[in-house]
């Protein structure tokens, strides 16, 4: 597939957030980093099932034959259902039943032993230790699920944030050799038209033959030039492709100089660390990474204390029983402990530094993202100054070069005097392109840091 980003100078931007949404869509990594987070929601989802009704089956055969040559054969059957409520508690319900027979071979009296029993049962199970369920293996396991997917989520999400600003960097840069090479184009059409002159003027005998071989050199080294240029440019674009997992990308010509940043659009400081820290991935992370150690925690301390279960049921024969009045109401207190050993002890212990050690790190990210932010806003604001002043030389290096090239085919400029000015102009190409490729870094890192590259260009990356 080919890929044509249609730019001037006018719509580079547009361009660049066309690319963007390319690369976001197509590339491979982060399809992965996508299906990862599915299949974490899947878990998620899975887990969650365990806080819902809960459904079982259980069955038993069972025969005899004694020594009397009796067989007896029997069956039991139990269905049963539940549900977890938010007390820590389990509402249930149970209906089971017995069937025995003996074999109808044997003398009449043993006939009178076959029975069948019915019974429903329902009752409801409160922890009052252990936190009421927080201590619970069920509910610990569903809050891991949970941080789980935030990380996955958050992963993918820091995962995306990079190659926003791998893309917007190899971007700005295959730019910037686009017109490179476009101004090399124009720099070996220059070199020839000099050289063609050079060799008027010899045979004229207004220059020397060294003079035409110095042009004839400059010529060779602008060709020269001009394939590296295009060999980067290649290599440029086969980079942006892949980034995006496209067949190739087509980049226009554009003029030869940038554009002149019209100043930093970014919030205050003050507002862009509050956005650090609702949007950025570390902070984010490190956040998502106290909430399970906080959750860790909470189950090591409670799961150390007895479990001490009441429970209320009722229950009803069936058949001959009637279900409306008929029950058999009861209560009892379960008590099961088992003593926390040392490893135990320890987990909880390790849960409770790990958690205050998360806990200092969070704070120490939201400094360092500030100090980060201060840099950025501060180097951008250098680098657009120095892209403004690059421009207003490149301009007055091209005028320059432009009046030695008309000097010296007027013969009043002489050929070093122009091979300066070239070099200069061709230098100060350069150099403009790569402040405003310093530019766009810097912008793409605040982005990257803060978490707001996607908000500014109208996308929703939040977790519905």
């Amino acid at each position: 597939m080919l890929v044509s980003i249609v730019a001037g100078n006018s719509s580079l931007e547009l361009a660049e957030s066309a690319y963007l949404e390319l690369a976001l869509r197509g590339n491979l990594s982060h399809q992965a980093d996508s299906l990862d987070l599915a299949a974490a929601r899947e878990t998620e989802a899975a887990t969650r099932t365990l806080l819902g009704p809960q459904a079982k089956l259980a069955g038993t055969l069972a025969g005899t034959n004694d020594l009397d040559g009796k067989t007896v054969g029997s069956a039991t059957g139990t269905a049963s259902v539940s549900q977890w409520v938010p007390t820590g508690g389990a509402l249930g319900a149970a209906l089971s039943g017995t069937s025995s027979r003996t074999d109808p071979d044997n003398a009449p009296p043993l006939r009178s032993l076959d029975r069948d029993t019915a019974s429903l049962t329902v009752s409801f199970k409160q922890p009052f230790l252990q936190g009421f369920g927080n201590g619970s293996p069920t509910l610990y396991q569903v809050r891991q699920a949970q941080v789980a997917r935030k990380t996955r989520f958050l992963s993918a999400n820091g995962a995306g944030l990079s190659l926003l600003q791998q893309a917007r960097v190899a971007f700005w840069n295959l730019i910037g050799a686009a017109a490179t090479v476009q101004a090399q184009i124009q720099d070996s059409a220059r070199t020839a038209r000099i050289l063609q002159a050079s060799r008027i003027q010899y045979k004229s005998g207004s220059a020397s033959a060294l003079d035409t071989l110095t042009a004839r050199a400059n010529h060779g080294k602008a060709l020269v030039s001009l394939v590296q240029g295009r060999t980067t440019l290649r290599e440029g674009k086969r980079s942006l492709a892949t980034l995006a997992n496209v067949d190739s990308v087509s980049v226009p010509v554009v003029d030869s100089l940038p554009t002149v940043e019209a100043g930093s659009a970014f919030p205050t400081l003050d507002a862009l660390v509050e956005s650090a820290q609702a949007h950025a991935i570390d902070l984010a992370q490190a956040q998502v990474k106290i909430e399970g150690l906080q959750n860790e925690v909470g189950y090591r301390r409670w799961s150390r204390l007895p479990k001490l279960d009441g429970t209320v049921y009722g229950a009803t024969s069936l058949p001959g029983g009637n279900p409306a009045k008929d029950w058999m109401v009861g209560a009892r207190v379960d008590l099961d402990w088992d003593l926390p050993n040392g490893v135990e002890r320890a987990k909880y212990r390790t849960a409770l530094l790990d958690l205050r050690a998360a806990q200092l790190r969070r704070k120490a990210a939201i400094n360092e993202v500030r100090h980060q932010i201060e840099r950025i806003l501060d180097a951008h604001g250098s680098a657009t100054e120095q892209l403004a002043l690059s421009v207003e030389l490149a301009a007055l290096q091209r005028a320059r070069l432009n009046a030695s090239e008309v000097g010296y085919a007027a013969g009043s400029v002489s050929l070093i005097d122009l091979q300066s000015a070239r070099s200069d102009w061709m230098n100060a190409v350069t150099s403009s392109w790569q402040s405003k490729a310093q530019v766009k870094a810097l912008e793409a890192e605040l982005e990257t840091r803060t978490g707001i590259g996607p908000a500014r260009r109208g996308w929703i990356w939040e977790e519905k």
